[in-house]
């Protein structure tokens, strides 16, 4: 079986919750954009979805830890023992980097893909913020806070950019084009997604944990 699809199960939990919210938002951010004179392609809406399930998985796959998990144990489960702050201090598994580095590859695809504004500096440091956030959320779930891990994620970032840039750039049916406009964008919907997963997707999918067999 597919690793992911042992995951499969909580990241259409946290979908399913998350679409409550971004459905009624991606219909607003689309009249901002026609207020504003921003231009987007027909798929633009469908396209924000598509990121929304992408923010679901990688959350679920790294194990990031909800405010259920905060308010839940505290600081009492933090073990310095799980830290590591020193580049690949123990060698660095080559299969781990390479899954962390590639985790991150679709994510530095999708938001060039979405809006031309996004670029190279940008991508790279969503992925990077997005990375460190989820790496401190683990220290409340008995997960590993390893600076090897942010760096692969923010490589695989980095990569996807360039994959997007080489391949995809001239695929416009997603993208929004930002001419310099002040306007929610990028980083505000991965950031506002990823808040929406980790304050109230998380405690939610947690209780139906208990509820539902999975």
């Amino acid at each position: 079986m597919c690793p992911l699809m042992l995951y499969l199960p909580e990241i259409l939990y946290y979908f399913i919750i998350l679409l409550v919210v971004s459905v009624p938002c991606t219909v607003l951010l689309c009249q901002l954009y026609r207020r504003k004179g921003i231009s987007y392609g027909r798929g633009f809406p469908l396209g924000i979805q598509l990121l929304m399930l992408l923010l679901c998985a990688m959350l679920c796959v790294t194990g990031a830890g909800g405010i259920d998990n905060v308010l839940r144990v505290g600081v009492s489960l933090i073990q310095p023992g799980e830290i590591n702050l020193m580049p690949f201090a123990d060698g660095g598994g080559s299969t781990g980097m390479a899954l962390n580095m590639l985790l991150f590859v679709p994510l530095g695809a999708v938001l060039p893909l979405l809006w031309r504004s996004c670029r190279l500096y940008k991508t790279v440091a969503i992925g990077f913020s997005l990375s460190l956030l989820i790496e401190l959320s683990q220290l409340f779930n008995y997960r590993a806070t390893d600076i090897d891990d942010l760096l692969m994620n923010t490589l695989g970032t980095l990569l996807g950019y360039i994959l997007c840039t080489l391949f995809l750039r001239r695929l416009s049916w997603f993208q929004a084009e930002n001419l310099g406009i002040r306007a929610p964008a990028a980083g505000s919907c991965v950031f506002a997604a990823t808040a929406g997963c980790l304050l109230v997707a998380s405690p939610l999918v947690s209780a139906l944990w208990w509820l539902l067999p999975v």
